[in-house]
């Protein structure tokens, strides 16, 4: 069974580019690596060049992402702490993630703690197939303008 949710290039060595298939167990993790795959030069990357997409493997250059492109197409969702943690490490200002409310039990309210990644960028893919956690994620992120 293929356990991979999460896969990142680098585009044109200034763009992180990351594909989402699902929210499960881990997912975050594999961002964080694949992130720092990327800045350690170790990642794939691709760029373009006379026309053409070239691929590129471990260039050895540490880069510094300038911008992010999280995609969510047809990602059917997950585990919502993987949503929040990913909403956790682009905001900053100990905003609302999400609130879960229960039929029987009290609220819970999820916020970011970890002061992210505000400053750079972000745009989120999103289809129709894109549901749940990814939801989240994207109306998480565009409510308070760190999102297109």
């Amino acid at each position: 069974m293929n356990t991979k949710a999460v896969d990142g290039y680098l585009i044109n060595e200034e763009i992180g580019y990351f594909k989402f298939q699902r929210f499960s167990e881990g997912c975050f993790e594999q961002f964080v690596n694949a992130l720092r795959a990327m800045e350690s030069g170790k990642g794939t990357a691709y760029y373009f060049e006379k026309g053409k997409w070239k691929k590129e493997n471990n260039s050895g250059d540490f880069l510094q992402i300038q911008s992010y492109i999280i995609d969510l197409r047809g990602n059917p969702g997950g585990l919502l702490k993987e949503a929040v943690r990913l909403c956790d490490y682009f905001l900053n200002n100990s905003n609302t993630i999400v609130t879960v409310k229960g039929s029987k039990s009290q609220n819970q309210i999820f916020t970011d703690t970890k002061g992210g990644n505000s400053k750079r960028p972000l745009i989120i893919l999103l289809d129709g197939k894109s549901a749940s956690a990814s939801e989240i994620v994207a109306g998480c992120l565009q409510r308070y303008h760190r999102a297109l």
